[in-house]
């Protein structure tokens, strides 16, 4: 197994002992792995729900239309910057 794949499997397990067994079974003696497979848990832990959901202003933004209109004509579009 690689890297990859035990990381994926060990993000299933939601109890810290069922986790902590499944990577000892999967790294065995390889502790380089396990540390490694850790720190990514770790990184995946701390990123949390990070822009799971849009901002809260993104949101309201969104409602009030501010997106939808879109420039009707070449003039509206410059394309100076280019």
């Amino acid at each position: 197994m690689d890297e990859r794949s035990i990381f994926l499997n060990a993000l299933d397990k939601n109890e810290p002992q069922e986790r902590a067994k499944y990577l000892q079974e999967a790294c065995g003696e390889n502790q380089r792995l396990r540390r490694q497979v850790e720190e990514l848990l770790r990184a995946s832990r701390d990123a949390g729900e990070f822009l799971e959901s849009p901002p809260p202003a993104l949101v309201a933004t969104i409602a009030s239309g501010a997106f939808d209109a879109a420039p009707d004509t070449q003039d509206e579009a410059s394309l100076d910057f280019l």
